[in-house]
Order: structure tokens, then sequence, then C-alpha cells
């Protein structure tokens, strides 16, 4: 009886046992599933980072170049809304960079009047909506939606027409059309 007492007590300690070493390693590969997740987290958030210090500097950049590029913006949307392309360019490259550039005003290399000021969202709708997707009509696009005054559009292909009447509804938008014929 005693040989069966001592059977007992050896198999109740041998299943509590297989019991603890179940319990641990369940508790070993839950453990470790954790520490392979936060490794894949760890990474994950350095490729991150360096990702943030990317656009940290970029925008570091922005911040320092932004008085050049709203001047340059500002004297575009002010003045050179009833010239073609050409001209456009000239006054921005022949004219308005080098000034900003002799007064010492940081901008940025390769500026572009367009892509300062509107977003790549604005102007897929505005093309969606009829605007042609070159960049002169980009820029008047962009002369009629962010410009407080009216602008002047010199429109000899009638496209600036369509568009802003589409555009324009929302702002009471209106059109001039001069006549050929003399008044009188």
């Amino acid at each position: 009886m005693e040989v069966v007492l001592k059977v007992e007590a050896l198999q109740n300690q041998y299943d509590t046992s297989i019991s603890t070493k179940e319990r641990l390693t369940n508790e070993s590969a839950t453990l470790t599933r954790k520490l392979e997740r936060a490794d894949q987290l760890v990474n994950g958030l350095s490729s991150e980072r360096a990702r943030w210090e990317g656009s940290l500097e970029t925008l570091h950049k922005d911040i320092e170049h932004s008085v050049g590029d709203c001047v340059i913006a500002a004297a575009f949307l002010s003045y050179a809304g009833p010239f073609n392309s050409d001209f456009r360019t000239i006054l921005v490259t022949d004219t308005w960079l080098p000034m900003v550039e002799k007064l010492g005003i940081p901008y940025t290399k390769g500026f572009d009047f367009a892509s300062f000021l509107a977003k790549p969202t604005d102007v897929r709708e505005w093309n969606l909506k009829g605007l042609p997707g070159d960049a002169f009509s980009v820029e008047n696009g962009v002369l009629v939606t962010r410009g407080r005054r009216w602008p002047l559009m010199v429109d000899p292909q009638v496209r600036a027409v369509s568009h802003t009447h589409v555009i324009g509804r929302k702002r009471r938008v209106g059109h001039a059309r001069p006549s050929l014929a003399p008044h009188g």
C-alpha cells in the first residue's frame, strides 16, 4: 500500500511537472512572438525615422526658401496673367529670379509657379473638369483660383473660357469678350 501511495504521489508530481512544462513552453512561444513583433516594429520605426529626418530636412529647405518663392509667386500672380508662356518664362528666369538672387533672398532653384501654388490633386481635378494639362493652362488655372483680383487672360484658342465657366460657378466668375466690330 505504501508503494501504491508513493507511485500516486510521483504520478501527481509528474503530471504537475508536465503541465508546468506545457505552460512554460506556451508562454515561451508567446514571448518569442511578441519579441519578433517588437523587433519588426523597431525596425519599421527606424526606417520611418530616416524618412522623417529626410522630410524634416526638406521642410527646413522649404522654410528657408519660402520668402523668395513667395516673392516670385506674388509677382507672377500680379503681373504674368496677360502674357503667353514664353514671355512668362522670360519674366521669371530673366527678370524676377535674378532680382531675387541679387537681393540675396533665398529661393528654390527651378522654381515652378504652378507647383508652388497648386496641389497636384487640384490640378488633377481641373484636368477632369476640362482644363488642358499643359503648363500654360495650369498656370492660368492657378491665376483664376488663387488670385484675389480678376485675372486678365489672353485666350485666343478659347481654352480657358470653358474651364473658368466650370470652376468659376462657385466664385461667380464672369467673362468679357471684346468685339472687333466698332462700337458706335
